[in-house]
């Protein structure tokens, strides 16, 4: 949750300083305006301000502590020239009420790639109940580039940003769903319904295996080496309403990626080939053409006969953050 805190100062007032005690054990971040976190008596303190420098709002995130339940509560207070006052506002909260934020709308480590994933980096944007377009593009960026592996929750995020940006957790199928904006300050909510169930098992998705090359030659004990490059065409067909879809296929060790179509991206990191998110619910084929590594040729050759020409592939497809095996016939 992000705290916010409206300062109206009195006419004349020479100094403003003020704190603010969220719940014990709750983290504290992001503090705006200079504040500071003093630990040891559990406050976040602002000031002092002094006339015409005093912000009209001042705030700072917080993350619940694990398992906390029942009400909980914030304490603040505001000195005008050394006359306390109470902050006033919204000082108590159901904790047991307090969903999870999405990981694209969370603070993400940095990703030297795709400085957009630090969302902490673009004031306002974090931790709100609601996908921006910068927090989408930056959360995808991380993905294809290996900064995440998160396929579902960068479909799941696409989906929300597409159907309204808002959105609130169901714990009745463990998903966020779109809502009303703005959202709910728990973040729990019923879901709007608009697609929520778009996604539910009717999407398939097939791999056609093509061999295209094969070489063999002498090695210098008697035996061969192979070298062989395959095609991998992959068909998807999302269900009727979906929003959002992204493909990932694994590469197992011995093999190299040649090329890829329709703006396939290699993540080293995760040896995985990546497309999307791609958006609507109309048909897609995707192909790339990987090759076996001579000096692995003959172990994943004598691996790949016991399993088929797909053995060691893995591929996922993600509707609107729901994933799916690959069919490998």
């Amino acid at each position: 949750k992000t705290v916010h805190i409206l300062l109206t100062p009195l006419v004349g007032v020479t100094a403003v300083a003020l704190d603010d005690t969220p719940p014990a054990g709750w983290i504290v971040s992001h503090i705006s305006h200079g504040g500071t976190f003093d630990a040891i008596n559990g406050k976040v303190k602002w000031g002092p301000f002094f006339p015409p420098d005093v912000p009209p709002e001042v705030t700072y995130d917080v993350t619940s502590a694990a398992g906390d339940v029942g009400v909980v509560c914030f304490v603040g207070m505001i000195s005008l020239d050394g006359v306390n006052r109470p902050v006033c506002g919204d000082d108590c909260i159901a904790g047991e009420a307090c969903c999870p934020f999405m990981d694209a709308d969370l603070s993400q480590p940095q990703c030297a790639a795709c400085p957009a994933a630090d969302c902490a980096a673009m004031p306002g944007s974090c931790a709100d109940g609601r996908i921006s377009l910068s927090e989408l593009a930056g959360y995808a960026c991380a993905w294809m580039t290996g900064c995440n592996d998160d396929l579902s929750g960068m479909t799941r995020a696409a989906f929300i940003w597409r159907n309204g940006e808002c959105y609130c957790w169901d714990d009745a199928d463990l998903n966020w769903h779109p809502t009303t904006c703005p959202a709910a300050d728990s973040g729990c909510c019923t879901p709007s319904g608009r697609g929520s169930d778009s996604t539910a098992g009717s999407a398939t998705a097939v791999v056609a295996w093509d061999n295209l090359k094969k070489g063999v030659r002498s090695s210098g004990d008697g035996g061969f080496n192979w070298t062989r490059e395959l095609q991998i065409a992959i068909t998807v067909e999302p269900p009727p309403g979906t929003s959002a879809t992204a493909v990932a296929m694994g590469i197992p060790r011995g093999w190299t990626v040649v090329t890829t179509s329709d703006g396939g991206q290699w993540d080293e990191i995760h040896r995985k080939v990546k497309w999307g998110p791609t958006f609507g619910d109309l048909a897609q084929s995707m192909t790339l053409r990987v090759r076996w590594l001579p000096d692995d040729a003959v172990r994943v050759a004598r691996r790949s006969a016991r399993g088929g020409l797909a053995g060691g592939f893995e591929g996922v497809v993600s509707f609107d953050g729901m994933n799916q095996p690959i069919s490998m016939p």
